[in-house]
């Protein structure tokens, strides 16, 4: 327990110059962190923080333990808020898909930019150094609201910043613009700001809101457009602050968000836009539950479920009277008002829009996949990256976000602006069931605005370009690789290799592809699952030679870490199983990390070809978490693989030391000669290989 006569000695050291000059600036300024330290065990912030005031961060630089120190008191003091920690994400986020918050002003053409922050805006200040040195953008000045200090950044060789006080502020002409990054108040920073004469002021949430759409949702729409050639309509959902003239219920919605908490509290809790329908609690709680699902590998996938008026089948919101017979299909992408919460299957935008569509003698099946809440728009992108679009289909994008506006239409993307279609008056009664989701007759009227938008816009017959497309750098990964007519003569005799090595065997048949460079103990376990779960087990080893270890070699390898099962054969995979022929992009997966690949032909032949000559009706595959590339392989062997009647089970990887076994661990050990490491994530014979050649 510290005294209070501890506190007055403290207190009256600091405010003694004398004291600095006995003590010495280290000492003196480290008793300075202490008192703040003290008080902050107290909990006495107020006081704390009018200690801390008194340091200048320019003095403490020269001793790195009373930097740490008062590092340490400035994160308790200035502890990262909601609003920084969504920042600072964003900007993560934008960085990860290639973009660049200083693509806004790149966009507007302005080179003159100066930032504004403060000292607790200093792990935002330092994000936006990084990423304008890796844009290449030159920021003219860093300025702080108050006095002037320096940032000494913890990113390697990017050394420090130095802020000057706004009060020298010289440039204010009208092409300079001033980043505002003072978190704690906007407001008064932009004030400050134009009392010294400032124009051009932009906040760095205001930026973010456009750059992070336009990065990680418009760029990446338009690249699967590209790939593809498929229209897409981005459907700006309208909400309760849209509504211009609101009725006494829609101005209280703004403080209802979730239903079901408030209909766990208070069963009689009325909600006009469902009771005009006369439905009781049971029914309203059954449809305004909320969606389950999980991530896998940054893709949200909503958990199959099965009731009376919500059901989730593969994925994706039943959507009733859906065609025998259709030529394309329209996939409906987005938040939680797409999806429908609120509303049973048959009253959905999309199955509202499957019946429009019906009556209009168009053949479209309508597919639900929203998959998202709020603005998570990132696990809507990489959901839409699992699928394989064919010419004719549609893909609508229905979501919240008036951002949306501020883009133009392409030739390729459209705009719906739904934001309006609720404004009083009208004779619809009440619409919303909380503050975004509408109920069945606006869901109604938004599918009914939306076929009309593709009509308008033609998207039922969409043409593009197709020699503008090929000229696209993103569809590099969509070049078909239909198997040449002079490969023909190949494929039937690999496919007369395999009748030579089919098994006498009636019962389940599985398959596994691997290309074990080299086989590990992780291999064994896929393979050990895979051959425990069928009467017999064919295990293809990847033929084509582009790893580092040599085919024969891997596939002698294999043959004796499986030699145990009695039920397991062996076949080299040829010039039709993941090859240069059939996909192209394994064998420059490290080049194509960030791209959207195809590998639906590979699949396709397996299925077609391959499958019916061993009499195949079941392929497994390990999980990867890592290698983008494959990961799309696998989701493509789930789509595709079950409408030929073969069954898809994706195992889960073995782990050793806390860490998944790869092949590509097992090389790093390899490059350092660690062998009693490898021992432990290899077999014997493999770990006999591995010594005799490298040792």
């Amino acid at each position: 327990m510290i005294s209070e006569k501890w506190f007055k000695e403290k207190l009256a050291l600091i405010d003694n110059n004398e004291s600095r000059k006995k003590l010495g600036d280290e000492v003196y300024l480290k008793n300075y962190c202490d008192l703040i330290k003290a008080y902050l065990l107290r909990s006495n912030y107020q006081e704390a923080l009018r200690i801390f005031q008194k340091i200048n961060p320019n003095s403490v630089r020269h001793f790195p333990k009373i930097y740490t120190l008062y590092e340490a008191c400035a994160t308790e003091l200035f502890p990262q808020t909601l609003l920084e920690q969504s920042l600072l994400q964003k900007i993560q986020a934008i960085n990860l898909w290639g973009g660049s918050i200083f693509n806004y002003f790149q966009e507007r053409k302005i080179e003159e930019v100066y930032v504004v922050g403060n000292w607790h805006d200093r792990r935002l200040l330092e994000s936006i150094l990084i990423d304008s040195k890796y844009s290449c953008f030159d920021i003219k000045q860093y300025y702080s609201l108050d006095y002037e200090w320096i940032l000494f950044l913890k990113t390697g060789s990017l050394g420090s910043i130095r802020l000057t006080s706004i009060k020298n502020i010289e440039s204010k002409n009208k092409n300079s613009y001033f980043l505002n990054v003072h978190t704690s108040n906007f407001s008064d920073a932009q004030k400050k700001l134009s009392d010294l004469g400032v124009e051009n002021i932009v906040d760095i949430d205001t930026i973010l809101k456009e750059v992070f759409v336009k990065s990680i949702v418009i760029n990446q729409l338009n690249k699967i457009s590209n790939t593809f050639n498929v229209p897409i309509l981005i459907c700006m959902q309208p909400w309760h602050l849209d509504i211009k003239n609101r009725t006494e219920h829609e101005q209280n919605l703004a403080s209802i968000s979730t239903i079901r908490s408030l209909l766990e509290k208070d069963k009689n809790f009325s909600i006009p836009a469902l009771a005009r329908f006369g439905v009781d609690y049971d029914y309203i709680c059954a449809v305004t539950d909320i969606w389950i699902g999980s991530v896998k590998q940054g893709v949200h996938y909503l958990h199959n479920r099965s009731s009376q008026y919500v059901n989730v089948v593969n994925h994706a919101r039943l959507t009733t009277d859906q065609p025998e017979k259709y030529d394309h299909t329209i996939y409906i992408f987005g938040s939680s008002v797409a999806y429908g919460i609120g509303s049973e299957d048959a009253d959905t935008i999309s199955s509202y829009l499957q019946r429009i569509i019906n009556l209009n003698n168009k053949k479209y099946l309508v597919m639900n996949y929203a998959n998202f809440s709020a603005h998570q728009y990132d696990l809507g992108i990489n959901f839409i990256k699992e699928f394989k679009f064919k010419q004719g289909d549609i893909i609508l994008w229905i979501s919240h976000l008036d951002i949306y506006s501020s883009f133009p239409e392409t030739k390729n993307i459209k705009l719906l602006d739904n934001r309006s279609i609720f404004d009083r008056p009208h004779d619809l009664g009440e619409i919303f069931i909380d503050k975004s989701h509408p109920n069945k007759i606006g869901n109604e009227v938004i599918a009914q605005h939306i076929y009309e938008k593709m009509l308008k816009d033609n998207l039922f017959a969409f043409k593009k370009d197709l020699e503008l497309l090929e000229n696209q750098e993103t569809n590099r990964s969509k070049e078909k690789m239909l198997i040449p007519v002079s490969e023909y003569e190949n494929l039937e005799k690999y496919k007369a290799l395999l009748r030579e090595h089919k098994a006498d065997c009636t019962g389940k048949i599985g398959s596994i592809v691997v290309n074990c460079n080299p086989f590990t103990m992780g291999h064994k376990h896929l393979i050990s699952y895979a051959a425990s779960k069928v009467d017999y087990l064919y295990l293809f080893v990847v033929e084509e030679d582009k790893s580092f270890f040599p085919f024969t070699d891997r596939f002698e390898l294999v043959k004796k870490g499986v030699a145990e099962f009695p039920n397991i054969t062996v076949i080299p995979s040829g010039r039709f199983i993941i090859s240069s022929l059939t996909f192209a992009a394994y064998s420059s997966k490290a080049e194509l990390q960030d791209e959207i690949i195809d590998p639906s032909d590979d699949v396709e032949i397996f299925a077609t070809h391959i499958a019916p000559t061993l009499g195949i009706t079941r392929r497994f595959a390990g999980e990867e978490p890592l290698d983008n590339v494959t990961r799309q392989y696998n989701n493509a062997m789930r789509r595709i693989l079950p409408q030929h009647g073969i069954e898809f089970e994706v195992i889960v990887r073995k782990e050793s030391g806390g860490a998944v076994i790869s092949a590509s661990r097992v090389r790093a050990l390899l490059e350092k000669k660690q062998f009693d490491e490898i021992a432990e994530i290899v077999p014997e014979t493999t770990l006999i290989y591995l010594k005799e050649r490298f040792g």
